[in-house]
Formats: C-alpha cells, sequence, structure tokens
C-alpha cells in the first residue's frame, strides 16, 4: 500500500495543490512543474471557481493552464527538461497549453473518461514532432484522485452525473468510499478542520 509519506515530492505537490482548490470551492485538480532533478518549480490548482488573480472564476482557470503559463519565455528550450505533473489526465485545453509550452514530459494520476484528451499526441504532424512523453494513468493514484472528484462533484451538483458515473466505471473500487464519505460529510469535516490531505490519501489507499 502507498502511503502518504512515499509519494514522491512532484506527487505530494501536485495533490496537495487539488486538495487545497477543493477546500476553497473549486475542482480538486491541481499540477506542477519540475526541473530535470524532480525539484517543483511552479504550483498550479483549478480555479474556475475561485476569485484569484490570473483567468479567476473563468472557464480557463484549469490548473494545467495556470502552472504551464508561469513557465517564462526565456526558458522555452530549458523546458524540454520540465515535466508536468497532474492529478487528472489533461483536457484539450491543457494538453494543447502543454504542447506550446515546449514541455515534454507529461506525467497524470487518474484517467478523465469525460474530458480526458492525451490521445491528440497522435492526432497532427505539429503535435507528433513534439514527441511528448506520457505516463499514465497511475494505477496507485489514479484512484485517489477520482474520489476526489467524484466526491466534489456529488456534493457541488447533486443530481445524478454521468460523469460521476463514468469515473465510478473507470475506477469502481471507489464507490463504497465515496458514498461513505458523502454520508458521513468526511471531506466537508477535514475542510472545515483545515486537515491536510495526507490522511485522507491513507485512508482511500487502506479502504481500496
Amino acid at each position: 500500500m502507498l502511503r502518504w509519506d512515499d509519494y514522491p515530492e512532484p506527487w505530494q505537490a501536485a495533490f496537495t495543490e487539488a486538495w487545497a482548490a477543493y477546500q476553497a470551492g473549486s475542482w480538486p485538480i491541481g499540477a506542477v512543474v519540475v526541473d530535470q532533478s524532480g525539484r517543483v518549480l511552479y504550483r498550479g490548482q483549478n480555479g474556475v471557481l475561485l476569485s484569484r488573480r490570473f483567468l479567476s472564476r473563468t472557464r480557463l482557470a484549469h490548473a494545467e493552464y495556470l502552472v504551464l503559463s508561469q513557465i517564462p519565455t526565456q526558458d522555452i528550450h530549458q523546458a524540454h527538461d520540465y515535466s508536468l505533473y497532474s492529478t487528472l489526465e489533461p483536457c484539450p485545453l491543457c494538453f494543447g497549453a502543454l504542447v506550446m509550452s515546449n514541455v515534454r514530459n507529461l506525467y497524470y494520476a487518474a484517467r478523465d473518461p469525460h474530458a480526458g484528451s492525451t490521445e491528440l499526441a497522435d492526432t497532427t504532424a505539429f503535435i507528433r514532432q513534439k514527441a511528448i512523453r506520457i505516463q499514465g494513468p497511475n494505477s496507485r493514484l489514479g484512484p485517489v484522485q477520482a474520489a476526489l472528484l467524484a466526491d466534489y462533484i456529488l456534493c457541488h451538483f447533486q443530481a445524478p452525473s454521468p460523469r460521476v458515473d463514468a469515473i465510478f466505471t473507470c475506477y469502481p473500487q471507489i464507490s463504497d468510499l465515496v458514498d461513505y464519505w458523502r454520508k458521513t460529510r468526511r471531506l466537508e469535516r477535514a475542510t472545515r478542520s483545515a486537515q491536510g490531505f495526507g490522511a485522507i490519501a491513507d485512508e482511500l489507499a487502506a479502504s481500496c
């Protein structure tokens, strides 16, 4: 069982950003950019429903887009050695931002059956020549992000959701735990107490 303390630093940072977004009331998705040594250079979290500086409360305020936008132009060649870590498979917007950023390595935790678009890597000659190396979904970390996302959708939208159904189809092992979390308001209580994400991740790992 992979415990929180065993997560590599980039994944800890990305999930910390996702949890911060959840606590603030936005979609629980986080992303970081790291250098060749694995040092975290830039951090981003979904800000679609947050009042923050850049792209605040717009549908473009995705975690990956926001973190990639922090890479300065003068780093365009050095960015070839950078890696993007995202808790969720990038959507078309974010995969396009990855292509144009010159970052050549992508790691993502959970598959996104709703908007995931890593298949775009093979769609055009322009994108193919970027030779982006993609690693994901992550069999151990994917359920963590999937559970957090499913809980968020059920909490904020209430009505039956085809998106949640698709998540449970991809990650059937989380459905009982998410149902338990909803009934006990587990994540709502963790948000009120400003609890870190490590204990929640370990609880999920133990349950699955």
